[in-house]
Parts: C-alpha cells; structure tokens; sequence
C-alpha cells in the first residue's frame, strides 16, 4: 500500500479495498490482453449509509450501497504507471459517491449493462467481512468461497482467516490463469 500511495503521489496508504481493487483491475486487464486504447471498466458497490443526508443509523441493518464505476483506456491499464493511474480512479469513484450516493440511480443498472462484454473487471465483497467468523456448530470453516461468483473478470475479497488477513477469489478465463498468476503476484 505504502509503494502505491508513493507512486500515485498521494499522502497517504490507500485503503485495503482501494490497493486491492486497483491491483486486482490492473492484474485482470493484463492477463486478459487489454492493451488497447478501448476502455476497461471496474464496477464495484460502495457502503454509503454514513454519505446519506441524514445518515442511516449504526444500527441499519438493510442494503444501503451505490454502485461505483471507474475507467481507464486498456493501454493506460497496461502501462507501467496502470496501479497508480487505477488507484486514482477507484479513490475517484468512491469520492464521488461521497458527494452524492444516488446521483444517477435510475441509470445504475442501464450503465452496468451496456459495458461491453469482457470488458468489466467486477469487485464485490470487502476486506472486513469476517466470512471465517461464523461458526455454526462445527467450528470456524477452514475455506469460504462464493459459488455466485461464476464470471470472467470477477474478484471476491472477504477477510482472511487469521487477523489482518484477506482472501481474494477471482474467476477467469482458465486461458488466462496463468499470466493472471503472474501479474497478481508480480
């Protein structure tokens, strides 16, 4: 985080979501051969009870989220400042559903579906859903996977098994698997 906030030029470490998201966009695109100047999208949804005016209760216990969404040129993702440049757009999107979380509700779904196929990076979940915190009788689960996740260019994160720990799942082209491994771990 401290690396990508130094070359995004900001003062201070990103988020967990925020360098996830913006590694997990960038590792997609490029497995996926994105290196045109065709734009690759990275939707995701934002908690914004606290941006509701008045704000929705700690107790609130409902769905209260925006959908974000933020693009970059594949070739602008490809490059060797794509994490920064990603970073800044997902920080931008989340920023501006801060300003104004149901600006543009009624056109949510119709934007999300006229991205062109295999052209989305999805990231759902958050680094601090503990989904290894429940036990229902049997002990704490040794692995959680979300069987919905069944799309190319998807990313899961949920919190890790141990403290400070996160797990991201991700569903891709098996073709692409590989060079997906080599930028995620790169």
């Amino acid at each position: 985080k401290q690396r990508l906030a130094s070359a995004a030029n900001i003062g201070t470490a990103p988020s967990t979501f925020a360098a996830l998201a913006a590694h997990g966009w960038v590792s997609i695109a490029r497995a996926s051969g994105f290196a045109d100047d065709a734009p690759v999208f990275a939707a995701f949804l934002a908690d914004c009870r606290a941006y509701m005016s008045p704000p929705a209760p700690d107790a609130y216990a409902g769905n209260c989220v925006a959908l974000c969404m933020a693009s970059l040129c594949g070739s602008v993702l490809a490059g060797p400042d794509g994490p920064a440049r990603a970073l800044l757009a997902v920080r931008e999107a989340v920023a501006e559903v801060k300003r104004d979380p149901l600006r543009d509700r009624a056109r949510w779904w119709t934007k999300f579906t006229a991205i062109p196929p295999g052209r989305k990076v999805v990231l759902v979940g958050s680094p601090w859903f503990p989904a290894y915190g429940p036990d229902f009788g049997f002990g704490r689960p040794a692995r959680v996977e979300l069987a919905s996740m069944n799309h190319d260019g998807e990313m899961v994160l949920v919190g890790g098994r141990r403290d400070g720990e996160v797990q991201a799942s991700v569903s891709m082209d098996p073709a692409h698997m590989d060079a997906f491994k080599a930028c995620i771990l790169g």
